[in-house]
């Protein structure tokens, strides 16, 4: 009677367990589907990302036959800064990256800080943090 109650009682466990959220979190920050937040950071990756896309080629032009890509959900915004005080329109804006070629295959992971002010974008840093081997072709 007592093993018949342990099997229950772990049955019941692992149920529960298996049946409980997920906690894990994504690596890149993703705001709240169809919020303001969501088109806002949507707006401002799409406006970054050719300079982040030419920091990136121009890395990776030594190293790799073909030019990796970044794709808008491969980036996080690491630190944004407004520089000057309140309402300046100059920040200082830190991103990470991570490039891939092929099917997704990832190359590295980058983190890029611009200084942004109106009708000026400039890569200020650029770190490359770390390097992935890539699968034999």
């Amino acid at each position: 009677m007592k093993s018949h109650v342990a099997e229950v009682f772990i049955t019941f466990i692992i149920v529960l367990t298996l049946q409980s959220p997920c906690q894990a979190e994504s690596i890149y920050y993703t705001p709240p589907e169809k919020s303001k937040e969501e088109l806002v950071y949507d707006l401002f990756n799409s406006l970054l990302y050719p300079h982040i896309d030419a920091a990136v080629k121009n890395y990776y032009s030594n190293l790799l036959i073909y030019s990796p890509s970044v794709y808008p959900y491969q980036v996080s915004i690491v630190n944004a800064k407004r520089l000057g005080g309140y309402r300046s329109y100059k920040f200082l804006i830190t991103v990470k990256v991570t490039p891939v070629v092929g099917a997704h295959f990832a190359v590295g992971e980058e983190r890029l800080t611009f200084l942004i002010s109106p009708n000026i974008v400039e890569l200020k840093e650029y770190d490359h943090l770390k390097t992935y081997e890539l699968p034999e072709h």
